[in-house]
């Protein structure tokens, strides 16, 4: 299966790797997808799944309408800015270690959500790191810490993209 999306993947970057195709992906839009009509909880209503709280870090497709939460123009801009916070400030650090000052114990129950991780993606979270350009455990991370955060399903696709955009406006450019 890792494998199978790593390769789905990789013909989708493929597909936009071209000096042409990189500003229509990077592009940000001018006016925020409304996705209240799905829920109206913070991390749906902000464009924001792994509801991050503002830190002064500027990220692509970041808007200003919240003063405590990242808002994000679209949902694929804030999967973007949840694999560029975990590239830069959690990359080689278990599970464990980077849910533990992701979602402390003062604000979270840390344990539940490792546990839920764990659940969710069947990886052991005391052994797998953190390392955003291995899709085939980097996804499953994100797909599980977004679920925890919303309270809801994600769209795998809205995953990928995110990912792709992180690769293509941040990394690669």
């Amino acid at each position: 299966m890792r494998l199978i999306i790593s390769f789905i993947v990789a013909l989708m970057l493929a597909s936009y790797s071209f000096a042409e195709d990189i500003v229509p992906i990077c592009a940000v839009a001018d006016t925020k997808f409304d996705s209240t009509s799905i829920s109206n909880n913070i991390p749906t209503r902000n464009n924001n799944p792994g509801n991050i709280k503002k830190t002064g870090h500027k990220y692509i497709g970041e808007i200003d309408e919240s003063d405590t939460y990242e808002t994000f123009v679209d949902v694929n801009w804030g999967f973007a800015a949840m694999f560029s916070l975990l590239h830069r400030k959690y990359s080689g650090m278990t599970i464990e270690e980077a849910i533990g000052i992701y979602a402390p114990d003062f604000e979270n129950d840390t344990n539940a959500y490792v546990k839920f991780i764990e659940d969710r993606t069947g990886f052991p979270a005391d052994t797998v790191e953190i390392n955003s350009y291995d899709i085939a455990t980097i996804i499953p991370i994100v797909e599980a810490m977004a679920t925890y955060e919303g309270g809801k399903n994600w769209i795998l696709v809205d995953i990928h993209f995110g990912w792709q955009r992180w690769m293509t406006c941040e990394i690669l450019r």
